[in-house]
């Protein structure tokens, strides 16, 4: 799998698992939706947000003589999509801030998302980075889950992760 595909799987399997886990649940409000707020529930306000957690810094772009080996290249992609996980996780049961936080990474990795789609296109860049980074991949994949599925029927964040799918 390549850079470009694990951010579009992540996108995708994130919609659509939570879709599907929404469709297995018996109807209820969907977190974020209930008329009157439990304490400490979040209602999308600051007021009831997670302690701030720092945004995580860009990663490092290539050099534009495209210096960066293909381990370099895989380790930094690979390292954005930990801190996209790690944006979720810290984030998981504030759906606003989650998604705030997600499109302030993705607007400061914008450059790196493209160099990904250049890497991509490299045969030996897709087979390193698929046989290093598959067992990590799969690690992340669980809390990734287990953020988003409490943010399903937020369409701020069902927002995001299309803009991530489509870029």
């Amino acid at each position: 799998m390549t850079l470009k595909a694990l951010l579009c799987t992540a996108a995708i399997i994130a919609l659509v698992a939570t879709t599907s886990c929404k469709k297995d649940q018996p109807e209820a409000a969907a977190p974020n939706d209930t008329a009157v707020a439990e304490p400490g529930a979040n209602q999308g306000d600051e007021t009831t947000a997670a302690p701030e957690t720092p945004a995580a810094k860009p990663t490092e772009e290539p050099a534009s003589d495209g210096a960066m080996t293909n381990e370099q290249k895989a380790e930094a992609g690979f390292k954005m999509i930990e801190d996209m996980v790690q944006i979720m996780v810290d984030n998981k049961g504030n759906c606003d801030a989650m998604a705030d936080r997600l499109s302030t990474f993705l607007d400061d990795n914008a450059a790196l998302i493209a160099s990904g789609k250049e890497w991509d296109k490299d045969p030996e860049f897709k087979q390193l980075f698929d046989e290093k980074y598959k067992d990590r991949l799969e690690a992340v994949m669980t809390p990734m889950m287990e953020a988003m599925t409490e943010c399903q029927a937020n369409e701020k964040l069902k927002s995001v992760m299309q803009r991530l799918a489509d870029e």
